[in-house]
């Protein structure tokens, strides 16, 4: 009795089993997944055509049942249709695994099988929906099945934390996958061959009593479940993208207040400042003759007022807006006046190799030269004013290249992740704001900032600028 009503009733069970599909590639279509860093983004559209192809040759199938037509073109349009729809199943499932095992055979064997079941469509004398079937649906099943599998357990950290249960689903997208593969792949049209003549629909129909497009169906809404909360991965890393965007905003509110603040009390003791230097110059031209002690307080007082005016500089750096007003530099004039703008001590070894003594870069020498002063301080205090410096450049199609590598203690793991923070520091004195307001001034260049360290083995700091600012 339920084989009777199953099989006066199968255009209900092909429409259950195309809307399955149907829905698939629609929940794939409308996820945000195209912006997404998990790999798995950049190949589930081929899922969706999957689902989209399949679900329409099962809706052909249904209409074949009510209309009864048997014209040659619509066998040939379903026939297309169901191998376009394994051709998107294989690729998916190949892909799939790729994503894990990087040596995995290549597209082109998708396209190889596909070309070799079109053949046969055209050449063989057995029904011409078992090809595609056996060649491309069975093993395509299959590599999907592994490929959920091999996905979940490479990236098995981070999906769980995105949402609970995602083992459940991707197991589950797995063993429908697999079972579909057999249901699909190996139980075809009887035909005078093996396995077709021992492995068929009929032979199904008489062994389980039940229609194999039943349990195709499942299948296929086992797997458009499956799939449809996976895809939630993309809604949830939204969410955590959208989080980290307010997050920072909410800092960059707080550090453009504290700049504002900055800025004003930065103003008020540059102008004291002065005063001082002003005041120290005047001591040491009228205490000439005096004795060594007074000298060295002053000489002490002078640098400590040096020191204080680079840090209100970075303040003022950080918390200004200025435009920036580009001027041709020696790039070798550039670097040396850096230099001696600082106290290099004896016992630095400072080497400074250019390709070329007339090189000239075009940028703005007040910023740069506060990037590149900054850069040596630093290393300098890395080194504890003793060891080597090595300042080197390049240029290609792309950047001009300058590259500080230090022989200091190099940078800790758990720093290297907040070296370029405002107000991050290290050391027991400074503000923090040295490399912070330096790779400000390079991005505003367009350019980029980088450092590579590794503990106990120096750093290097390097900088990088578009070349279509720089010229020989």
């Amino acid at each position: 009795m339920p084989t009777q009503f199953l099989i006066r009733n199968l255009d209900i069970v092909y429409l259950i089993y195309g809307f399955s599909f149907m829905i698939l590639a629609v929940a794939i279509s409308v996820q945000p997944y195209r912006k997404s860093n998990f790999k798995i983004a950049g190949i589930i559209g081929i899922l969706a055509a999957f689902g989209f192809t399949h679900g329409l040759n099962e809706f052909l199938n249904m209409i074949q049942i009510i209309k009864g037509s048997g014209a040659p073109s619509w066998h040939i349009a379903r026939t297309t249709v169901l191998t376009l729809s394994f051709i998107f199943l294989f690729e998916f499932g190949r892909s799939l695994i790729a994503l894990s095992k990087k040596n995995f055979f290549k597209r082109r064997v998708t396209v190889i099988f596909s070309l070799f079941v079109f053949f046969l469509i055209f050449t063989s004398q057995h029904e011409s929906s078992i090809w595609p079937r056996y060649i491309l649906g069975f093993p395509g099943g299959i590599m999907t099945a592994a490929g959920f599998i091999l996905y979940y357990k490479t990236n098995q950290t981070i999906l769980e934390l995105f949402k609970a249960r995602t083992s459940l689903y991707f197991l589950t997208a797995a063993m429908a996958a697999g079972v579909y593969s057999v249901l699909a792949g190996l139980i075809v049209p009887k035909a005078d061959f093996f396995p077709a003549s021992f492995l068929n629909n009929v032979s199904f129909l008489n062994l389980v009593g039940i229609p194999v497009q039943v349990f195709r169906t499942i299948c296929a809404c086992l797997i458009s479940w499956s799939v449809f909360n996976i895809l939630h991965i993309f809604n949830w890393e939204i969410i955590s993208k959208l989080k980290s965007l307010q997050e920072r905003l909410i800092a960059h509110e707080r550090l453009a207040a504290m700049g504002k603040a900055a800025g004003a009390i930065g103003h008020e003791f540059k102008n004291q400042l002065g005063v001082m230097r002003n005041s120290i110059y005047f001591l040491n031209m009228n205490l000439a003759n005096t004795g060594e002690k007074i000298k060295k307080h002053l000489t002490i007082l002078e640098e400590q007022v040096i020191e204080t005016n680079r840090t209100i500089e970075n303040i003022l750096s950080f918390a200004a807006t200025k435009r920036l007003e580009f001027e041709p530099l020696n790039l070798k004039e550039l670097l040396a006046h850096s230099i001696s703008n600082l106290q290099v001590p004896e016992e630095i070894d400072l080497e400074m190799r250019l390709p070329f003594d007339t090189w000239e870069i075009k940028a703005d020498k007040i910023q740069i030269n506060r990037v590149f002063i900054n850069i040596i301080i630093n290393a300098l205090e890395a080194m504890n004013n003793k060891g080597k410096l090595s300042i080197t450049a390049s240029k290609d199609e792309k950047f001009t290249t300058v590259v500080f590598q230090d022989s200091g203690p190099g940078i800790k793991e758990e720093n290297k992740a907040r070296i370029f923070e405002p107000f991050f520091s290290t050391k027991s004195s400074g503000m923090g704001l040295g490399l912070s307001t330096s790779k400000a001034a390079i991005e505003a260049h367009g350019g980029q900032m980088e450092i590579a360290s590794a503990y106990g083995q120096g750093t290097a700091v390097t900088i990088k600028i578009p070349t279509n600012l720089f010229f020989n």
